[in-house]
């Protein structure tokens, strides 16, 4: 993905929580509480998808897809098992 489609994605995924948050807090509390909950959170390294020399860029293309498909999938998996109970 591009930088532009993972903010896009980041972007729809706190308004969702944001949503979430609304239930039970004003926005003040919810926005206060996600930034709290983001300055709390471990820093990940960003990752090296870079081809080595003797690696073909297709296979670091796929690794890379594979690590962004794992990224979104497990907020999915969140939404399903809070909503189909």
């Amino acid at each position: 993905m591009t930088e532009p489609e993972v903010d896009f994605i980041t972007k729809m995924v706190l308004d969702e929580v944001m949503e979430l948050l609304a239930t039970v807090y004003t926005p003040e509390v919810a926005k206060a509480k996600m930034c709290n909950m983001i300055k709390e959170s471990k820093d990940i390294a960003k990752e090296d998808f870079s081809a080595q020399p003797t690696e073909k860029l297709q296979v670091r293309m796929r690794e890379r897809m594979t690590k962004e498909g794992r990224s979104v999938v497990p907020i999915i998996e969140i939404y399903l098992r809070i909503f189909c109970l």
